[in-house]
């Protein structure tokens, strides 16, 4: 079994027919699945998700290029919906100062609040970051906490290791398809106990599929591209990766 530690069955396309979804999801192999919202709409429907599917775990969060448009009270609604005993984790949150859908100051702002909620609760960090490593690691140092994962992670190998040290957690995506030199380096570096897979789903299809979006029944694809890279089996993947989200995210 593998498990796709983050994915949108909240979000279109997948949101409209995400049984089917799961389904066939379930039919390739894997068998749970963390649903992350972006925003306290997303984040609900995570949770009612959940609820008809006992194999999905609902992430709750706001997402940086969401961060601008959060209405007065946003906080008290999530700190109510995270801390409902299903919800896994804080996310997705983080940093994007690549796309800068929000301002800089309005992600700041609200990525450190969801740090301090996380720590709060005890709950790990999902944690998006696009070109903005060092405020990533200002903020997570600044609170002191360090219980999360790098999403999609997509930076190099320097800070890779910078957050190693601090005992951060590493999930990666169908990107890692693509033959990118310094995905692999990051990938041959890391210990095989602090990766988890993903497809962020409906985002980032696999290189090779002719499809439009990516959907978490292609997450073998990415399973055994990692074998690949790491030049282990695939069984080894499959069992590692999955104890590893077990036990980040206190799966039942």
């Amino acid at each position: 079994m593998l498990i796709d530690t983050h994915c949108h069955l909240n979000l279109p396309p997948l949101a409209q027919y995400y049984e089917e979804v799961i389904s066939r999801a379930i039919d390739s192999g894997v068998g749970k699945f963390v649903c992350a919202g972006i925003d306290i709409k997303t984040s609900i429907m995570a949770l009612e998700i959940s609820e008809k599917f006992s194999c999905v775990y609902p992430a709750c969060g706001v997402h940086p290029h969401d961060s601008g448009n959060v209405k007065s009270g946003w906080e008290k609604e999530l700190e109510s919906l995270v801390s409902e005993e299903k919800v896994v984790a804080i996310g997705e949150t983080g940093l994007d100062f690549y796309r800068n859908y929000s301002t800089p100051e309005n992600q700041l702002r609200v990525f450190e609040f969801q740090i301090e909620l996380a720590k709060q609760l005890g709950k790990p960090l999902i944690i998006h970051n696009r070109r903005a490593d060092e405020k990533i690691k200002e903020a997570l140092t600044s609170k002191n906490y360090f219980y999360g994962v790098l999403h999609c992670y997509s930076s190099g190998l320097e800070f890779a290791k910078e957050m190693l040290s601090l005992g951060l957690h590493f999930s990666f995506t169908g990107s890692i398809t693509f033959g990118r030199k310094k995905t692999k380096e990051v990938l041959r570096f890391l210990p095989l106990e602090k990766i988890m897979i993903e497809t962020d789903s409906p985002f980032i299809v696999p290189s090779g599929l002719k499809v439009e979006y990516n959907e978490p029944m292609y997450l073998p694809q990415i399973a055994k591209k990692l074998a690949g890279i790491k030049g282990i089996s695939l069984s080894i993947v499959q069992e590692a990766t999955t104890t590893n989200a077990i036990r980040f995210f206190h799966l039942k």
